[in-house]
């Protein structure tokens, strides 16, 4: 099964506040919808030919550029040469993002979080990080929907939430 869906970005300049846009995960192509009557159709396409109903995303830059961090990732294609330009510069956002929070030295937690053995939310519970706290990164992943990073707690190899895939941050990362 592929990962497709609708999504809308809002509040960034780069991208027409008022237009669906459709991501084909099968080809890891974006087009844009043209009218509110061809975006019902393929909608009505989508869900009888899958089974489940196609999802819709809205994002908003000014809360969590989380479309950012998603595309550098999955670095879409467009047959549409207006599309193609707005993909290469949030792939371009995203290698600046990486840069400076992708591989963090350390992580001064903001909030409290749970420290596991493993990064994920199942793993026996090791503790709780402390706030204004400042930690040893020693490797990072993004795994169930949370970015991890692996430190040094009180004696013992841990995991703690960073963030999630949404752009919540749960403290500050730092080189």
């Amino acid at each position: 099964m592929t990962m497709d869906f609708f999504f809308n970005i809002k509040n960034d300049p780069d991208w027409n506040p008022g237009t669906m846009f459709f991501y084909n995960g099968a080809i890891n192509k974006v087009q844009g919808v043209h009218n509110t009557e061809e975006l019902k159709y393929m909608e009505i396409c989508y869900n009888e030919t899958h089974v489940r109903a196609i999802r819709t995303y809205v994002w908003d830059a000014k809360v969590a550029p989380v479309y950012i961090r998603l595309f550098g990732t999955l670095q879409p294609q467009s047959e549409d040469p207006e599309l193609t330009k707005k993909l290469f510069q949030l792939q371009k956002l995203a290698e600046q993002y990486n840069a400076i929070y992708g591989n963090p030295k350390h992580y001064k937690a903001k909030v409290v979080t749970v420290v596991r053995t493993e990064p994920n939310r199942t793993s026996e519970i090791l503790g709780y990080t402390t706030i204004d706290t400042i930690y040893d990164v020693t490797d990072c992943t993004t795994a169930c929907d949370w970015e991890w990073a692996k430190i040094n707690f009180n004696g013992k190899t841990g995991w703690t939430a960073m963030g999630d895939i949404l752009g919540n941050q749960y403290g500050e990362r730092l080189k």
